[in-house]
């Protein structure tokens, strides 16, 4: 859910002690409170004032990258491999 929270531009408290999601932590829209009862709430209290950054680069890009990958390979771009595939089996 720590992802999704910030596809959806909302903060995120992780009763955890440690996340895979580390970058979320780094850019100040996820915060680890494990079970302290006082991290909790000063989170919460965090969390119901968060703002999402304005003008932050997307953590995981903007949804745009299956579109460019089809624009690259119909136009004949990409790399030897991709065009040796595009040879081999019939236009992929």
């Amino acid at each position: 859910m720590q992802k999704e929270a910030y596809f959806f531009d909302k903060p995120c408290v992780t009763m955890r002690e440690e996340t895979e999601w580390v970058e979320l932590v780094e850019a100040g829209a996820n915060q680890l409170v494990g079970a302290d009862t006082r991290k909790i709430v000063d989170a919460m209290a965090w969390a119901m004032a968060w703002k999402p950054a304005k003008g932050a680069a997307p953590l995981y890009g903007n949804g745009d990258a299956g579109g460019k990958i089809v624009k690259l390979l119909a136009a004949g771009g990409g790399t030897d491999e991709h065009r040796a595939l595009r040879r081999n089996y019939g236009g992929i």
